[in-house]
């Protein structure tokens, strides 16, 4: 092992655990060759498992806790779980200072301890997917800044806006903002709005934010989208195997304007000084 590399792990073990920038490592090295070496011989370290490298870029020993994979959900400023991919493995409680840079929603990986006859402790070293880039918000204007109170989030960081690119905004709206950088250490997000939306009781953006909330898709997928232009556009002699063919009716839908699920229609027709009244619900497993 380099000497450099023993140097490095020596210094982390002296920490008992406290994770350390670059720079407070460097600081440890007199020469400037010495403090050039050490990035190098971290990322070696990391490579090979002796170093774990955690989502601020800070440096610890890797521990010998169990590791698994997880999706974070924080409860309140002061903890948060981790939910396991696999259904049987508890919950792993994780307190504020050991989210590592995680936010509500990622996927994460913990390093855990069982305490005997307690709950499962952890701390997330790693953040394995990056699930939520955007923040919907209020705008909030104080004398020191403006800054966003989050609606499509858990989130428990101070949000602040370091740009905007949607011009002029009025105190009170809802906006759509870019995460730009999470600090755990100051407790604060960094974002840039992207796009006004509107007033928080309009109906169109209480919809935007729940589709905000639940990472809902807005845009098909090319999987979807392959599979409806495989879809015949004419009407086979199978296809109306055991049905009635009411085409020559005239139908049309009570849908609303916005309406994009179409699945049922009416038709009217006089009959024998009366008429008859036809509903036509769509037939979705076909």
């Amino acid at each position: 092992m380099d000497k450099t590399e023993r140097r490095i792990l020596n210094i982390l073990k002296r920490r008992g655990g406290q994770r350390l920038s670059l720079q407070e490592i460097q600081r440890r090295f007199t020469t400037g060759r010495e403090r050039k070496a050490v990035l190098k011989q971290l990322a070696r370290l990391v490579s090979r498992g002796k170093v774990t490298k955690d989502a601020d870029g800070k440096f610890s020993i890797t521990s010998a806790k169990k590791r698994l994979v997880g999706r974070f959900e924080p409860t309140n400023e002061r903890f948060g779980f981790v939910i396991p991919v696999s259904p049987e493995t508890n919950d792993i409680y994780v307190p504020a200072q050991r989210w590592g840079g995680a936010i509500d929603g990622d996927i994460v990986e913990v390093a855990f301890t069982k305490r005997r006859g307690g709950r499962t402790t952890g701390q997330i070293v790693r953040i394995v997917k990056r699930t939520r880039h955007e923040l919907a918000g209020k705008v909030l204007k104080r004398r020191e800044g403006m800054f966003l109170v989050p609606l499509s989030a858990k989130v428990f960081h101070e949000v602040v806006v370091v740009n905007n690119e949607a011009g002029p905004v009025e105190d009170g709206l809802v906006v759509n903002a870019v995460i730009d950088k999470i600090d755990d250490r100051l407790n604060r997000i960094n974002v840039s709005i992207v796009e006004v939306w509107g007033k928080p009781d309009d109906p169109e953006v209480l919809c935007r934010i729940v589709i905000a909330r639940f990472n809902i898709p807005t845009v098909f997928s090319d999987e979807a989208l392959d599979e409806a232009r495989r879809v015949p556009r004419t009407i086979t002699e199978s296809d109306l195997r055991g049905r009635t063919d009411l085409r020559s009716l005239v139908t049309f839908t009570i849908d609303g304007e916005q309406a994009k699920d179409f699945d049922d229609a009416v038709s009217i027709e006089r009959r024998d000084g009366g008429f008859r009244l036809w509903v036509h619900i769509a037939d979705v497993s076909h």
